[in-house]
Protein backbone atom coordinates (compact mmCIF):
# COMPACT_ATOMS: atom_id res chain seq x y z
CA UNK A 1 0.00 0.00 0.00
CA UNK A 2 1.28 3.15 -1.20
CA UNK A 3 1.96 5.75 2.07
CA UNK A 4 3.12 9.26 2.28
CA UNK A 5 5.08 10.86 5.34
CA UNK A 6 5.29 14.38 6.13
CA UNK A 7 5.43 16.85 9.09
CA UNK A 8 3.18 19.42 10.43
CA UNK A 9 3.28 21.81 13.05
CA UNK A 10 2.26 20.89 15.77
CA UNK A 11 1.74 22.94 19.38
CA UNK A 12 2.25 21.21 23.02
CA UNK A 13 2.52 22.02 26.09
CA UNK A 14 5.75 23.43 27.03
CA UNK A 15 7.62 22.71 30.48
CA UNK A 16 6.28 25.80 32.09
CA UNK A 17 2.45 25.45 33.00
CA UNK A 18 0.57 27.57 30.80
CA UNK A 19 3.92 27.68 27.69
CA UNK A 20 3.08 25.77 24.62
CA UNK A 21 5.55 24.88 22.32
CA UNK A 22 5.49 24.26 18.55
CA UNK A 23 6.95 20.96 17.27
CA UNK A 24 7.72 19.13 13.90
CA UNK A 25 5.02 15.84 14.22
CA UNK A 26 4.51 13.24 11.65
CA UNK A 27 1.68 12.31 9.45
CA UNK A 28 1.05 9.27 7.74
CA UNK A 29 -1.69 9.57 4.64
CA UNK A 30 -2.55 5.72 3.04
CA UNK A 31 -3.39 5.36 -0.97
CA UNK A 32 -7.70 5.08 -0.88
CA UNK A 33 -8.36 1.93 -2.61
CA UNK A 34 -11.01 1.85 -4.92
CA UNK A 35 -14.15 0.90 -2.37
CA UNK A 36 -12.60 4.10 -0.16
CA UNK A 37 -12.63 6.37 -3.59
CA UNK A 38 -16.46 5.57 -3.78
CA UNK A 39 -17.08 5.94 -0.28
CA UNK A 40 -15.58 9.62 -0.75
CA UNK A 41 -17.97 10.07 -3.89
CA UNK A 42 -20.60 8.87 -1.85
CA UNK A 43 -20.23 11.33 1.15
CA UNK A 44 -19.52 14.28 -1.07
CA UNK A 45 -22.83 14.63 -3.21
CA UNK A 46 -25.84 16.15 -1.54
CA UNK A 47 -29.18 15.36 -2.51
CA UNK A 48 -32.51 17.76 -2.22
CA UNK A 49 -35.95 16.84 -2.75
CA UNK A 50 -38.43 19.48 -3.51
CA UNK A 51 -41.60 18.09 -4.74
CA UNK A 52 -40.98 15.92 -7.50
CA UNK A 53 -37.41 17.51 -8.89
CA UNK A 54 -34.19 16.32 -7.66
CA UNK A 55 -31.43 18.37 -7.27
CA UNK A 56 -27.33 17.13 -6.75
CA UNK A 57 -24.45 19.52 -5.36
CA UNK A 58 -21.43 18.67 -4.41
CA UNK A 59 -19.98 19.22 -1.17
CA UNK A 60 -16.22 20.55 -1.37
CA UNK A 61 -16.10 20.42 2.18
CA UNK A 62 -17.25 16.84 2.69
CA UNK A 63 -14.78 15.73 -0.15
CA UNK A 64 -11.72 17.46 1.61
CA UNK A 65 -12.38 16.31 5.57
CA UNK A 66 -14.04 12.73 4.69
CA UNK A 67 -10.91 12.81 2.03
CA UNK A 68 -8.34 13.05 5.09
CA UNK A 69 -10.19 11.29 7.04
CA UNK A 70 -10.40 8.24 4.87
CA UNK A 71 -6.30 8.56 4.09
CA UNK A 72 -5.18 9.46 7.91
CA UNK A 73 -3.19 6.56 9.10
CA UNK A 74 -1.06 8.13 11.96
CA UNK A 75 -1.78 12.05 12.95
CA UNK A 76 -0.74 14.03 16.33
CA UNK A 77 -4.96 13.90 16.67
CA UNK A 78 -7.89 12.02 17.46
CA UNK A 79 -8.98 10.95 13.94
CA UNK A 80 -12.77 12.04 13.16
CA UNK A 81 -14.35 14.88 11.39
CA UNK A 82 -14.40 17.00 14.35
CA UNK A 83 -10.73 17.19 14.85
CA UNK A 84 -9.85 17.86 11.21
CA UNK A 85 -12.66 20.65 11.14
CA UNK A 86 -10.71 21.57 14.69
CA UNK A 87 -7.17 21.73 12.99
CA UNK A 88 -5.32 25.05 12.05
CA UNK A 89 -5.80 26.54 8.65
CA UNK A 90 -2.19 25.90 8.54
CA UNK A 91 -2.32 21.92 9.13
CA UNK A 92 -5.42 21.54 7.48
CA UNK A 93 -4.29 23.19 4.18
CA UNK A 94 -0.85 21.27 4.50
CA UNK A 95 -2.52 17.65 4.65
CA UNK A 96 -5.01 18.77 2.47
CA UNK A 97 -2.39 19.33 -0.12
CA UNK A 98 -0.43 16.33 0.99
CA UNK A 99 -3.40 14.19 0.33
CA UNK A 100 -4.45 15.40 -3.01
CA UNK A 101 -1.10 14.62 -4.28
CA UNK A 102 -1.22 11.20 -3.03
CA UNK A 103 -4.85 10.50 -3.68
CA UNK A 104 -5.83 13.17 -6.57
CA UNK A 105 -8.97 14.26 -4.79
CA UNK A 106 -8.92 17.52 -6.92
CA UNK A 107 -9.78 15.42 -9.98
CA UNK A 108 -13.26 14.29 -8.08
CA UNK A 109 -13.77 17.67 -7.29
CA UNK A 110 -13.89 17.89 -11.54
CA UNK A 111 -16.10 14.94 -11.47
CA UNK A 112 -13.27 12.98 -13.35
CA UNK A 113 -12.29 9.02 -12.52
CA UNK A 114 -9.22 8.72 -9.92
CA UNK A 115 -6.97 6.25 -11.32
CA UNK A 116 -4.29 4.23 -8.85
Amino acid sequence: MERKEFMVPWEVPGQKEGETKIVQTKVILKKLTFGEQNELKDKMIMMKVKGESVSMNVSIQNMIEHGMLLAIVEAPFKKDIASIQALSVEVGELIEKENDKLNNISALKKGRSVSH
